[in-house]
């Protein structure tokens, strides 16, 4: 079998652009991807309540840091309130690890 060098040139610039596409679409992929979470935080004043949030996938790890003294809309109050103390964050399919915490989720109307 004898190969031109037109065709080895036309196979090897197809599998280049074949093989950058999936490269490059990776980690868009990757960045771009939203989760929706659910915290069980602390109000100031004492009430504690669960706010549900959608975050990009690599902010998950500072989201809590950043909860803390931001100001939520919450079903507790009419106005926004600001958090004191993120106590947990997980999916929102998932449960929380308290269990004072999945009772005020159960209660939680979504």
């Amino acid at each position: 079998m004898i190969f031109s060098l037109k065709k080895v040139y036309k196979f090897t610039v197809l599998i280049t652009l074949i093989c950058s596409f999936f490269v490059a679409a990776e980690p868009q992929n990757i960045q771009g991807a939203k989760v929706e979470l659910k915290c069980f935080v602390e109000l100031y004043g004492g009430k504690e309540t669960i706010h549900f949030a959608t975050v990009n996938r690599q902010n998950v790890k500072v989201f809590e840091q950043q909860l803390l003294g931001s100001k939520v809309l919450t079903s507790v109050a009419k106005g926004k309130q600001k958090i004191y103390k993120v106590n947990e964050c997980v999916p929102l399919t998932e449960k929380f690890n308290s269990a004072h915490a999945r009772q005020i989720d159960e209660e939680t109307v979504r």
